[in-house]
């Protein structure tokens, strides 16, 4: 006894040659499908249509039919769908791979190819009726070659013993398809029911219902359901058969058959052709991201030969400032000190004090102002980096404290040593200590350490868990006279004074925010 039990497999038959051919060509690029081409295989070939519909977790769904209107909505999908035939083809071998079909039905026998014209004559005669009965063209087409296709699986006794609505069911049950369609199985042999004429899909089964005895009459095939009579669907429709012209639907032209073996060779061929170009895909897209890497190297590099220009340029107009204020300058205090020895006014005094005190101020700026213009020859000696920065950080507990700011220093176990000049370093260690307690909110957190690179590279890393410098800054962050903070809490030299130290060691300054939105300022410096 033959079995009642669907099985799916079974159920999914492969593709035509024709179809197989044509769809492998486009997954390879060798060809190009247009909307209409993806049309045309649907119509064609029921396994194209089977697969276009499928709605399983192999990929994401398509639209019901390519479409073949003219209305701007269509001109727009058919574009995507020109754009993206690659990847329909792809999506087409995906399920027929999914399937793996045994069965390949021969088109060209007499039975089967009445079947596939059957098919066809349906869902032309669903398309051009369903804008009568307000209905999606699309959606009634392919409902109407659903239809025949479970007719046709049915008749060639691929869903076992069948009985009334029995095998309709099963199909429905197991087939992947839009709920839209598999509707139309359950229900194919559902009797008449009163409906009105908004319950768009009681038209639609109605409507595949007399479009499948037209083509069953058409065609002589034997009737796979016990369904409604044509006339009585006709009546509640409200149409006759002469809305259906049969005989105006051209037959489509004939398909040759496969085996499973030239499927599953020509299959090989695309992964082989595939795997392939995939890895001509790797080399070009390393290719790619080593010349990215190259050109934002080459891009960070212009920048920083921006900046140390730039820099050179102010320190050059700071040497020549410095010399012309230091003149005057030495002449005003000159003055200011002696008429203050001869002073005995109180209140004379006080205005000389305060003007000499002004002159101490404008001299300790010009003296920042050399230092960062004509900096002096570095002594450069054997040092330990590490002795030096707990020495600096040192200095600065007790401002941290009045501050309420956790500082902290970190050096490895083993001694850092290095050639430098010591006091220009402490300098720059110094400089950058203070930027990061100005920076952090009170009840904040400075922290300093010192990496060891390699054996010829070393950094000083300064962080503070403050808002850190705004970005539109960071081309002037090194600018003599340049500061983020409110007037007169600084004279902005103190981050040039260390890139000029950087500088002078043959070193860097750079500066960054954290993922933790902490701000470092690392000074990169060699070790000899």
């Amino acid at each position: 006894m033959a079995s009642t039990e669907v099985t799916p497999k079974a159920c999914r038959f492969g593709p035509a040659r024709e179809s197989a051919q044509a769809v492998i060509a486009a997954a390879l690029g060798e060809t190009c499908l247009s909307a209409t081409d993806w049309l045309s295989l649907c119509r064609s070939d029921p396994a194209v249509l089977l697969a276009w519909l499928g709605h399983d977790e192999v990929g994401e769904a398509l639209p019901i039919l390519p479409g073949d209107s003219d209305g701007d909505s269509n001109k727009r999908r058919h574009s995507k769908l020109d754009e993206s035939s690659s990847r329909n083809a792809w999506h087409i071998l995906a399920r027929w791979a999914d399937w793996q079909p045994t069965w390949f039905p021969d088109w060209s026998q007499p039975r089967l190819s009445g079947f596939r014209q059957a098919i066809h004559l349906a869902g032309m005669l669903a398309r051009q009726v369903a804008p009568r009965l307000a209905l999606q063209p699309d959606l009634a087409e392919a409902a109407a070659r659903i239809a025949g296709i479970g007719q046709f699986l049915i008749a060639a006794r691929k869903v076992g013993r069948w009985t009334p609505g029995g095998g309709w069911i099963r199909l429905a049950a197991h087939w992947p398809l839009p709920p839209s369609l598999r509707q139309i199985w359950s229900r194919l042999d559902a009797p008449l029911a009163s409906f009105t004429r908004q319950d768009s899909e009681e038209k639609l089964l109605r409507l595949v219902q007399v479009v499948w005895q037209l083509a069953q009459g058409r065609f002589r095939l034997k009737s796979a359901w016990s369904g409604p009579p044509l006339s009585d669907l006709l009546a509640t429709l409200e149409l006759d058969a002469g809305d259906f012209p049969c005989d105006e639907v051209p037959e489509l032209p004939p398909l040759s058959p496969i085996g499973s073996d030239w499927l599953w060779t020509e299959l090989g061929r695309l992964l082989k052709e595939t795997a392939s170009a995939r890895q001509q895909l790797q080399f070009v897209e390393r290719e790619c991201q080593r010349w990215q890497r190259q050109a934002i190297q080459l891009a960070q590099q212009q920048q920083e030969l921006l900046q140390q220009h730039k820099l050179r340029s102010l320190a050059a107009f700071a040497a020549g400032a410095g010399h012309e204020l230091g003149s005057p300058l030495a002449v005003i205090s000159g003055y200011a000190e002696q008429l203050l020895r001869q002073e005995k006014q109180l209140e004379r005094i006080q205005a000389l004090e305060r003007i000499l005190a002004q002159t101490r101020r404008i001299h300790a700026l010009v003296l920042d102002l050399m230092f960062f213009a004509r900096p002096p020859e570095p002594k450069k000696r054997r040092l330990r980096l590490d002795r030096l920065l707990r020495q600096v950080v040192g200095r600065f507990v007790c401002e941290a404290e009045q501050k309420q700011i956790t500082l902290s220093c970190t050096c490895p176990d083993q001694a850092i040593s290095m050639v430098a000049d010591g006091s220009l370093l402490q300098t720059a260690i110094e400089c950058l200590l203070r930027n990061a307690l100005e920076a952090a909110p009170q009840g904040g957190r400075v922290s300093c350490s010192v990496v060891p690179l390699d054996s010829d590279q070393v950094q000083v890393i300064v962080e503070n868990n403050g808002p850190g410098p705004d970005p539109a800054w960071q081309e002037h962050l090194f600018d003599p006279f340049f500061s983020g903070r409110q007037a007169g809490r600084g004279r902005g030299l103190g981050l040039s004074k260390v890139w000029r130290i950087a500088e002078l060691h043959a070193g860097r300054i750079t500066w960054h925010r954290t993922p933790h939105r902490t701000t470092q300022f690392v000074l990169q410096l060699p070790r000899s």
